[in-house]
């Protein structure tokens, strides 16, 4: 499962690329290491470099506007998350931001950030075919942490990147003649490089030549029973709106779709088991409306 708020390859102005940690431990270290990070608002991947030595919790941030202060939650900032780290405001209903802040609902649609920053993961997107591993038998298959790289200031690399050249001979090897093959290994990565450009021509493992990302992509309403699955294409993700709710498992909580599907002429809405330590820790702006008993939807993507 996973829950994305961008758009279009453009940063809207809600999706917040960058804030200023709380904890004194924190702010005494940027500030004493200048010339690695000139100010006191990271981005989310430094963040969790940060997490457990400088910052100690995930809530600990405000928003970077000078004279705001909203508070921002890092999601994804546990080391042991699967996901890339994101900032986001720490209500989803009530906004915290100042009138004047580029955050504050009003401002929406009148400011378009174009910050590199907030779309790290395209910087290794620069030339060559991307291949989707998504698999119409296995799914994703997990990763390989020898092919993950990480630096301090970039996230863990999913985008797999091999090069290979025409070995002919050495001496007439040349650049034009290395192709950089780029493999969009997960479930996160689909969904970035789909909200960042629909129209990206990608390989599949069905198709012979490149069709544009957004052909991958579903509304939920269009999905098949398993027994049917010889009968597609390609290999799909599907999407729709969703909301959460309880179980008789305290452990659990139920993640319903709201999109009614007809099988045998009775009418069902799907619904997921999820963790609700899995909720709380890698998506807490909406565990934290779920549990104030505020009701919030939000865009699942999902191969099932």
């Amino acid at each position: 499962m996973k829950e994305k708020f961008w758009k279009e390859g453009k940063i809207l102005a809600h999706l917040i690329t960058t804030a200023i940690p709380t904890d004194p431990a924190a702010i005494t270290f940027l500030k004493s290491n200048q010339g690695k990070y000139p100010t006191l608002d990271i981005t989310p991947f430094v963040a969790k470099d940060l997490y457990d030595t400088y910052i100690l919790n995930k809530r600990n941030f405000i928003c970077p506007t000078d004279r705001c202060n909203a508070p921002v939650t890092c999601r994804s900032i546990d080391p042991s998350s699967k996901n890339k780290p994101t900032f986001v405001n720490q209500s989803l209903s009530t906004n915290k931001h100042v009138s004047t802040c580029p955050y504050h609902p009003d401002n929406y649609d009148s400011v378009v950030i174009h910050k590199a920053s907030s779309s790290e993961s395209f910087k290794y997107l620069k030339s060559g075919e991307i291949i989707s591993d998504l698999s119409l038998i296995r799914g994703f298959q997990p990763l390989d942490s020898s092919t993950t790289t990480k630096t301090a200031n970039s996230p863990v690399s999913t985008l797999d990147t091999a090069k290979k050249s025409n070995k002919a001979t050495s001496s007439k090897t040349t650049k034009k003649e290395k192709i950089v093959r780029n493999h969009l290994k997960t479930l996160e990565d689909h969904v970035e490089m789909y909200n960042h450009n629909p129209d990206f021509g990608i390989l599949t493992t069905q198709s012979k030549r490149q069709i544009p990302i957004k052909y991958m992509f579903k509304f939920l309403k269009r999905n098949v029973l398993f027994q049917e699955l010889n009968t597609l294409q390609y290999s799909y993700i599907y999407y729709s709106q969703a909301f959460l709710s309880e179980t008789s498992n305290p452990y659990v909580l139920r993640l319903s779709f709201k999109c009614p599907l007809s099988v045998d002429d009775l009418t069902i809405y799907p619904s997921l088991i999820v963790s609700k330590d899995h909720i709380e820790n890698e998506y807490p702006d909406i565990y934290d409306q779920f549990v104030s008993g505020v009701e919030t939807e939000f865009k699942v993507f999902t191969t099932l």
